[in-house]
């Protein structure tokens, strides 16, 4: 299930025996966390095993065996685990009807892989815009703020979709403009942008030819003394990747391949389309006669990002 669904599945009080919450967003697995530990409502401290440490999943299924004092349930939850799966198979497989174990992970544990299907895993990953629109007007309520589209809209790219990293800017945004609109030059003035968003903008404006703001954003980097071939590094991959969503646009599996986030896909089908397969695969051969150039000292770093730039920018 998606993390959005998981409030009404908790206020249905028909729980599975195992919960795997997953995905690459810190603070949606810990919300997540917490509505689990929100079911046991009386002393918890009696009816909510936490194991915070690696733990030997014999001690887990002690755990669960034990049954809860003052509540319909208890809840055992747990980040790492090691020792033998089997045990953990075994116990699933006719499980105690009053306790909930929940494993929380960035990904998949290589210890689970086996049992997977045990387990009802919850998604969070990052969050629809829908969803983080609802929530950021949730958090607004306490300021009694609200937020413009065009600045939601903005503040969402800057922070690649991260509800950990929105969270924090909408507390800043909120205190700024406390009983007023946040607007789209707040999130401007404010919000610094993640690399991820930073390196689209300067490969976006690359390839649209956009000599002005290319400028505005190499220097942004270069005042920094973010590194050339770092830059051209990234950009590099940035089309390239460009050049694999053109060529396999029904690829689902890309953000994976990639090892990026599917923030970054979905903004790379986009510009994808505009650029075209033809001309993506002219800027990867390109950057290959550079990189000999650099690597053979024809080139210095610098001069081969440059020379890299310029040659998109005019053809």
């Amino acid at each position: 299930m998606k993390f959005a669904e998981l409030k009404k599945h908790i206020s249905l009080g028909r729980f599975f025996p195992a919960y795997l919450i997953t995905g690459e967003d810190d603070f949606l697995l810990q919300l997540a966390s917490k509505q689990f530990k929100g079911i046991v409502k009386n002393m918890p401290e009696l009816d909510l095993s936490v194991f915070t440490e690696k733990t030997d999943i014999v001690a887990i299924v002690e755990a669960l065996n034990s049954l809860p004092f003052l509540n319909d349930k208890k809840i055992v939850l747990c980040n790492e685990l090691e020792g033998d799966a089997t045990v953990l198979e075994k116990y699933l497989a006719s499980p105690n009807p009053q306790t909930i174990l929940i494993v929380v992970s960035k990904k998949l544990p290589d210890i689970l892989k086996k049992i997977i299907p045990q387990f009802t895993i919850v998604d969070c990953n990052k969050l629809e815009q829908e969803h983080i629109a609802r929530w950021v007007a949730m958090q607004l309520k306490e300021t009694n703020s609200s937020i413009q589209n065009n600045a939601l809209n903005l503040l969402v790219e800057y922070c690649s979709g991260s509800l950990t990293r929105i969270d924090t800017e909408i507390k800043k945004l909120s205190f700024y403009r406390a009983n007023e609109i946040i607007t789209k030059d707040c999130v401007l003035e404010m919000v610094e942008p993640n690399l991820d968003f930073q390196i689209f903008e300067l490969s976006d404006a690359v390839a649209n030819k956009q000599v002005d703001r290319v400028s505005k954003v190499l220097t942004k980097f270069f005042d920094e003394n973010a590194a050339p071939i770092m830059l051209l590094g990234v950009l590099y991959s940035h089309f390239r990747r460009l050049l694999y969503c053109s060529i396999n646009a029904n690829d689902t599996e890309l953000a994976k391949k990639f090892g990026v986030k599917d923030f970054a896909i979905t903004k790379a089908n986009q510009a994808a389309k505009v650029i075209g397969a033809r001309r993506l695969k002219s800027i990867c051969d390109n950057f290959a006669i550079i990189d000999l150039k650099i690597k053979t000292s024809e080139y210095s770093d610098k001069l081969g990002l440059m020379a890299f730039i310029l040659e998109i920018l005019t053809k």
